[in-house]
């Protein structure tokens, strides 16, 4: 018969990787507290900034990827451990960057024609 690892796939990850490839988010277990808070953060992203082209989305997935770094080292920091400040400033400018590439202000929405509004109000 098999191994022990016979009949089953590899698990998905459940810990952030060390760097942003393309996808990385959706390779991540699903199920994990991490996953879903990443997801819900690049939802929130989404929500303000309105509909992202696979460019924007690409950045902002990787914007997501660097605010929880930061967070990790911010928490490392909390409980003392190892901090080096230097990459902590290097992530926050970043962070930064990627947040100014991306656009700090709230875009409009595509607001609904009176047609659609009327066709709504049918159903």
């Amino acid at each position: 018969m098999g191994g022990k690892t016979s009949g089953r796939m590899n698990p998905a990850k459940t810990v952030l990787p060390t760097k942003a490839r393309p996808g990385w988010l959706t390779k991540m277990d699903q199920r994990s507290a991490l996953a879903r808070a990443l997801l819900a953060r690049l939802s929130a992203v989404e929500a303000q900034l309105g509909e992202l082209t696979p460019i924007e989305r690409s950045l902002a997935e990787r914007w997501i990827h660097m605010e929880a770094m930061t967070i990790r080292m911010e928490t490392d920091m909390r409980d003392g451990k190892d901090f080096d400040v230097g990459k902590y400033l290097a992530t926050i400018d970043r962070l930064h960057g990627l947040a100014r590439t991306l656009g700090l202000k709230r875009r409009a929405n595509s607001a609904k024609t009176l047609a659609q509004l009327v066709a709504e109000g049918d159903e």
